[in-house]
């Protein structure tokens, strides 16, 4: 078992469905998860030693051979409880009410915040979980969810031609099963156009979507760009 926060749900028998840490060296943890009756949100602080840290200084920075149900690791997720825990149709008509799942909280309980992250962006993406896991996002909230393996779930549970239908993006290149395509500015591209390709793993027929610089006009470029590296450098040597 992973030396993780995440424990107090997965030895649970929960499914983890989102986990941020936010701060630096210290700060807090955000954890949503869920079984086949709940919604539960997690919340506690961490430290970057086993003096402050309450994970490091229980387990002494090892998780090996851990379980579920190791002695230890249930001794540790015995301290914490969900700070809410909801009913399928209640996060549902919480997120598309509100698109924050969040909002319900008192206001004093929305600390979670670092550079990159406001509570309106956090709560907005368990909003977006929440509609992903009940079947009710659409296409265009799919391109939104910030996890790309949580954004490849969606679409293959939406349907790819589906996906592909509902959103009419533009064409711009086609390179084996990977397409360019290109979409007005979206709320989330600050004006600009929104480009994304539309990945195909080969080896296990995975699609994933993947935000480009909407100035690429070809697939070849845009996939350079994702390596960091100019078009006429990228070579794909093998497919692994």
């Amino acid at each position: 078992m992973e030396l993780s926060y995440t424990m107090v749900a997965e030895a649970r028998g929960q499914r983890v469905l989102w986990f941020r840490m936010f701060g630096s060296y210290q700060g807090e943890w955000l954890l949503l998860s869920r079984d086949e009756d709940l919604y539960y949100l997690w919340r506690d602080s961490y430290g970057s030693c086993s003096g402050c840290d309450a994970l490091q200084g229980h387990f002494d920075y090892s998780g090996d051979d851990l379980t579920p149900e190791s002695p230890k690791v249930q001794e540790f997720i015995a301290n914490y409880s969900p700070f809410l825990e909801m009913r399928p149709e209640a996060a549902l008509g919480i997120a598309e009410r509100e698109e924050n799942l969040l909002a319900v909280l008192p206001r004093n309980r929305r600390e979670w915040y670092d550079r990159d992250w406001d509570n309106v962006a956090v709560g907005y993406q368990l909003a977006l979980i929440v509609k992903k896991e009940e079947g009710a996002i659409s296409a265009a909230e799919i391109l939104e969810l910030d996890n790309q393996e949580i954004r490849r779930e969606a679409i293959e549970r939406f349907g790819a031609e589906r996906f592909i239908s509902d959103l009419d993006p533009r064409f711009i290149d086609q390179e084996g099963g990977d397409v360019l395509y290109r979409l007005p500015p979206t709320t989330h591209s600050q004006g600009a156009d929104f480009a994304f390709l539309y990945l195909q793993d080969p080896s296990t027929e995975r699609r994933y979507v993947l935000r480009v610089d909407p100035s690429h006009e070809t697939v070849r470029a845009a996939r350079a760009a994702s390596f960091g590296i100019p078009e006429d450098r990228f070579m794909l040597a093998q497919e692994t």
